[in-house]
């Protein structure tokens, strides 16, 4: 594998994502990110009748959850309050997960009018395209990103209605080399970057073209649910070189990937990002979901304010309030026991690979519970006005250590 890029479809994780009306089961939106016979309204059908036995056999239904589809497809299902989003994949990952669940918020906000219709036709959708190309292509694009023409683009453009494509695109696809990073293409063509970025998305999108989604230096990157035994086999089952294999050992998702690939040869490193690109694009390696990271920040905050506890109350005060804390808010955050404390009076959650976003927001959840007990035992001890601003100065503090990581507009909404 090692040097070789799968310009095939094949490639794309990603095949097809609709959202339905739960009400009714029709899907008033979907996109198909690959060339692909599956049919929407028969998928629908298929996930609501899941959803049917759910809350029969159960008395209700999960709001997150999977199933094998066909030989080679799994569907990943999340649900919100009146659209079910579901995206046919051929590996799970909790990063594209996250993105579901993201869009399904972001269309019932959009589209609250449609909640009791069965669908519009027309361009209404337009916009609401371009939010899920960010979502799925734009925010996943980096200057080392590869730009892969398809052979049959030409055709493929002149079946696109003109108001689909723009001639800005055509002229990008035409002057584009094919397999160049995207920053060598804007270099070559003299394009600022974020206009390469911009055709090359909508090329993506429109099937044009695709794209190895090398990652940048501030990833944080982890294997997907089940992919280590693959990856990391004995006898190199997936026929990797060997600094992909020994960077793949090293991920922890925490760690951003400039420092873990400061142990590749200079040489060899173009090559080994190729193909962590190659295991993004198939879904074996991933990027850490926004909730993920939302957990990260929410660790720093309560670990600045403990550190505080323990300067102002000494820390076996500290310790004994985290203790005590831990017991009582177990019964309405079971997740509680997931969070560590050491020495230096640093918080840390253990995290796998199969918890869904709502495990994570749970999760975060528990760390402000443990973070609202630290700040009572501070507003105690200094007052209130003390306690706030000690509060105010960790949530700056940490809120613009992970600001890289954090999509802009979901940051905003907390």
């Amino acid at each position: 594998m090692h040097g070789s890029i799968d310009s095939t479809d094949n490639a794309s994780n990603e095949r097809i994502l609709f959202l339905f009306n739960a009400r009714h089961g029709l899907a008033p939106y979907s996109h198909a990110f690959i060339d692909t016979m599956m049919d929407v309204q028969v998928l629908s059908g298929f996930v609501s009748a899941i959803l049917s036995f759910m809350q029969e056999a159960l008395g209700s239904s999960q709001k997150s959850w999977k199933t094998e589809y066909g030989s080679d497809s799994t569907l990943l299902v999340e649900a919100g309050d009146w659209i079910v989003g579901v995206l046919a994949v051929s590996r799970v990952t909790s990063e594209l997960r996250s993105r579901v669940r993201s869009i399904v918020k972001r269309f019932e906000k959009d589209f609250a009018f449609m909640k009791d219709c069965d669908g519009i036709e027309g361009g209404i959708y337009t916009e609401f395209d371009s939010i899920v190309r960010h979502e799925f292509v734009d925010s996943r694009v980096s200057e080392r990103s590869i730009f892969l023409k398809r052979p049959d683009w030409v055709e493929r453009g002149r079946c696109l209605p003109p108001e689909e494509i723009s001639q800005r695109v055509v002229d990008f696809m035409t002057r584009a080399d094919d397999g160049k990073t995207l920053g060598d293409v804007s270099a070559e063509l003299g394009m600022n970057i974020d206009d390469v970025t911009d055709c090359a998305s909508q090329a993506v999108w429109h099937r044009l073209a695709s794209m190895v989604y090398v990652p940048s230096d501030e990833d944080l990157l982890s294997l997907s649910e089940g992919s280590s035994s693959v990856l990391l086999g004995r006898g190199n089952p997936a026929n990797l070189s060997p600094d992909t294999l020994l960077l793949l050992s090293m991920t922890d998702g925490r760690s951003e990937l400039a420092r873990l690939i400061e142990i590749i040869e200079p040489a060899d490193k173009d090559a080994t990002l190729r193909e962590l690109g190659i295991l993004l694009n198939k879904g074996y390696v991933q990027r850490e979901s926004f909730e993920r990271i939302l957990v990260f920040v929410t660790e720093c905050i309560v670990s600045s304010l403990l550190i505080s506890c323990g300067k102002y109350l000494g820390v076996a005060a500290t310790e004994a309030l985290i203790r005590r804390a831990m017991k009582a808010g177990s019964r309405a955050h079971p997740w509680i026991g997931r969070i560590s404390v050491d020495g230096d009076l640093h918080a840390r959650c253990r995290l796998d690979d199969t918890m869904s976003p709502t495990d994570l927001d749970d999760t975060r959840l528990a760390l402000i519970y443990l973070q609202d007990r630290v700040f009572d035992e501070l507003t105690e001890a200094l007052g209130q006005e003390k306690a706030e601003d000690l509060v105010l100065r960790a949530q700056a503090a940490c809120y613009k250590q992970w600001a890289h990581l954090m999509d802009p507009s979901l940051a905003a909404s907390l």
